[in-house]
């Protein structure tokens, strides 16, 4: 008999009651399989365990016993299938010992609660951030918005312009459009620059129209102030040609016009926004014009696009990138 192996680990007790149920197995009487099972295990299951009995199932086929035993308590189950023993009287006491072989060979598990479901570790909490932490963060992101990538890449600026032409002569306005192409090299570059200004001296006996186009080469630079802001500078020579047409408001009066080449000397300052691709400058220029075209109209002060200018000017460019860097 099995059941005796047990008893020196789980002690002797009154048995708790085992619920045995039988389908299709003929005459085999399912109380006595019931009763002859709890006297073998008896000396296996403790008296103390309580609950709900256990269960055993038996399902018999033409050669085929299968068996299944359930504890409610823990929600275990086992199964096995042996041969149908011969449908002969006393038959119960085989079926009794096959299960019992089968719940002593596998007691433990069975009785065993089944173990909790393992907690998922909980990740330690990373260090509260100290006083230092915060400033190095702060002046990292400080200094990330005042350097931005700096980029080779070549520019095209159009802009338009007022300036105040003759101004240590006889001072008038002009307006004036530029267009420059830049290459530029990190925070510096070189530019093509090209342009005219035109505009008109109104005097008592006649007008004095002035006209000035240029070309010329220049170096440009910028520093960056923030993410968006910079601040630029150029300076360019360039070649000039002008005319000077006056024309009397009556006939009889002396109107003189003239035109010549020339050359000009200038230089910018200002801001400027934007991004990597477009941005909006925003200049203050100072020239002076070399051997200007002069104009007149008899008995009125002469009028020249030459001399010393300055004026206000709005461009916008758009730059393609060339090579990846760092700069303004």
């Amino acid at each position: 008999m099995i059941a005796p192996v047990l008893v020196g680990v789980l002690g002797l007790g009154p048995s708790p009651p085992v619920n045995v149920t039988a389908h299709q197995c003929g005459t085999l009487d399912a109380d006595e399989v019931s009763r002859l099972l709890m006297v073998e295990l008896d000396p296996v299951v403790d008296e103390n365990r309580g609950g709900p009995p256990l269960t055993v199932t038996l399902s018999c086929s033409s050669e085929i016993l299968a068996i299944a035993v359930t504890d409610p308590v823990t929600g275990k189950r086992m199964a096995r299938d042996v041969p149908a023993p011969a449908d002969v009287p006393g038959r119960e006491r085989v079926v009794a010992l096959a299960v019992a072989q089968l719940f002593t060979a596998s007691w433990l598990e069975l009785l065993t609660p089944a173990p909790p479901e393992a907690q998922a570790p909980v990740p330690p909490r990373p260090p509260a951030p100290t006083i230092a932490d915060e400033t190095i963060a702060a002046a990292r992101a400080l200094a990330r918005a005042r350097v931005r990538p700096r980029s080779r890449s070549i520019a095209l600026a159009v802009g338009t312009a007022v300036r105040g032409r003759a101004l240590e002569r006889a001072p008038f306005a002009v307006g004036a459009a530029t267009v420059e192409l830049r290459a530029y090299l990190g925070d510096v570059g070189l530019l093509v620059r090209g342009g005219f200004d035109g505009g008109v001296a109104r005097r008592s006996l006649g007008d004095v129209s002035a006209l000035l186009i240029t070309a010329g080469l220049g170096v440009i630079g910028r520093v960056a102030l923030t993410r968006r802001w910079s601040f630029g500078g150029w300076t360019a020579a360039s070649a000039a040609w002008g005319r000077v047409a006056a024309k009397a408001r009556a006939p009889g009066i002396r109107a003189a016009s003239s035109s010549a080449a020339s050359g000009e000397l200038a230089v910018g300052l200002g801001p400027c926004y934007g991004g990597d691709r477009i941005g909006v400058e925003l200049d203050v220029e100072l020239g002076a014009t070399l051997r200007p075209p002069e104009g007149l109209v008899d008995r009125e002060r002469s009028v020249t696009s030459g001399g010393v200018w300055t004026g206000l000017a709005l461009r916008l460019a758009v730059a393609w990138p060339l090579a990846q860097g760092a700069g303004r």
